[in-house]
């Protein structure tokens, strides 16, 4: 699962990107898999209703992995092992 991946890199990043750019990664990989699951149990299961909010947050996640990545908290190893973005 992504957020577990992604948990497993943020240990490595600086304490000062702890509540700041860390606490944003953690929280868009955290509401991927939540969104899907809780729009999923909705009755009207529009498939363009239901995909919007993650993908709006997968979005937000590469954006701040990229900003991550050019501030060297993490590499394109991180990028490429954990199969964060393809």
């Amino acid at each position: 699962m992504i957020a577990n991946n992604i948990f497993n890199i943020l240990s490595d990043f600086p304490k000062h990107e702890r509540y700041d750019l860390s606490s944003q990664i953690s929280c868009c990989s955290l509401s991927i898999p939540s969104n899907i699951v809780e729009k999923s149990t909705r009755i009207n299961k529009s498939f363009s209703n239901f995909i919007d909010y993650p993908l709006g947050f997968s979005f937000e996640l590469i954006i701040q992995l990229i900003v991550a990545k050019r501030k060297k908290h993490i590499t394109e190893k991180h990028i490429t092992e954990k199969h964060l973005i393809k």
